[in-house]
């Protein structure tokens, strides 16, 4: 089943938009995904941000940028191309600070953000697929005894990763329903008929 709805569009202004912004921005750009990564307490204390953590989202964005199908990644660790507990708070102004590393971390300090651009439509087969293979890369990471982010809480969110959600939520769905339907046929069959064979061999 294609969730590709993007492609199966009419060719109406909307749909031009998207084609304009895909050819002009990249397919990935349409719609992106989201990695949310949320510790138990504090990332930022009031003056400065835990190294650890940030070293092991460093890493785990490093990772994640290595899996195919990625366009390109945002870390919400970095500002101007310099790691945020780098950086010389009194350097930047007030709004350079608000715009940019306070909007990237959560206003509780706990949680931190990574932005994923994939390489072809957010709803394409091959951006569907690469959620799980985003996942399994995540909860690698996680297991890793030197990385910091064994007590974190990590999601990853967009309407790709919902839509793959609800693929594989409506193929256990029919797995399930056609199980029934086979079980209900066979309990029929063996009432009409009184025989345990018959109705097996029809089925099977």
């Amino acid at each position: 089943t294609s969730f590709d709805f993007i492609a199966g569009m009419p060719d109406v202004e909307s749909k031009q938009g998207l084609d304009a912004m895909a050819e002009g921005f990249g397919k990935g750009n349409i719609i992106k995904t989201y990695v949310v990564v949320k510790k138990p307490y504090e990332i930022y204390n009031g003056t400065g941000f835990d190294n650890a953590t940030l070293n092991s989202i460093d890493n785990l964005t490093s990772n994640i940028a290595a899996l195919d199908n990625i366009e390109k990644i945002t870390p919400s660790t970095l500002f101007m191309g310099s790691r945020i507990d780098q950086a010389n708070w009194e350097g930047f102004s007030a709004d350079e600070i608000d715009d940019n590393i306070r909007r990237a971390v959560g206003e509780d300090y706990n949680t931190v953000l990574i932005t994923i651009v994939f390489e072809e439509e957010p709803f394409s087969r091959e951006s569907m697929n690469s959620i799980p293979s985003l996942r399994d890369e995540i909860d690698s990471i996680r297991e890793e005894p030197n990385e910091n982010l064994g007590d974190a809480t990590i999601y990853v969110g967009g309407e790709t990763a919902g839509l793959k959600d609800i693929q594989d939520s409506m193929s256990n769905d029919f797995r399930n329903m056609a199980v029934i339907v086979v079980v209900g046929i066979f309990i029929l069959l063996l009432i009409i008929m009184g025989s345990v064979l018959v109705p097996l061999r029809l089925i099977l």
